[in-house]
């Protein structure tokens, strides 16, 4: 004869079953929180990248632009400055009026050389197009300007590609 503890057949701890069925539900629930909040967490996190980028794209166009208002200060000083990069003008080929618009070349080549490159970098200034266009403008009124970069197209490689007729937007990159 069989005794009392064979008779009932195997012995489940049903309580013991229950409670980590709940554990594991509960765990799955926490792991899909966490994906969740990691997600949102994420999303937050680029929206601040994006608006920080914007932020600091404004900000360099901002000192372009001040560049640029440095160097029409100088045409309200000395007006007859202007012509040689407005009225294209030929530029002196001596004299302290040459070494004045020599230095006025490099400053414009300098400031429109970060405008375009800043806004190429930091497409969020959405203003590539205006910097090129302004360029074109600048160099196709100003022989002074074009000379000084054409001697040095390694120091100016975006106002270079302007004045070579291409897009401001390298292609290679």
């Amino acid at each position: 004869m069989l005794g009392a503890d064979q008779r009932a057949g195997p012995s489940h701890d049903l309580g013991g079953d229950v409670i980590s069925d709940v554990a594991a539900i509960g765990g799955l629930i926490g792991l899909a929180a966490s994906v969740l909040l990691l997600a949102w967490q994420c999303w937050e996190v680029a929206k601040q990248t994006k608006i920080g980028n914007s932020i600091g794209g404004a900000s360099v166009i901002q000192e372009a632009m001040n560049s640029d208002r440095e160097l029409h200060s100088v045409f309200l000083e000395r007006p007859e400055l202007r012509a040689y990069f407005y009225d294209s003008k030929a530029q002196p080929s001596e004299g302290s009026d040459r070494d004045r618009v020599l230095t006025l070349a490099e400053m414009f080549a300098d400031v429109l050389e970060v405008g375009l490159l800043t806004t190429r970098l930091v497409p969020s200034t959405d203003s590539n197009d205006d910097w090129t266009s302004y360029t074109r403008h600048i160099c196709d009124h100003s022989p002074a300007l074009v000379e000084f970069v054409r001697q040095h197209p390694e120091w100016y490689p975006n106002v270079t590609r302007v004045l070579n007729g291409r897009s401001g937007t390298p292609t290679g990159g």
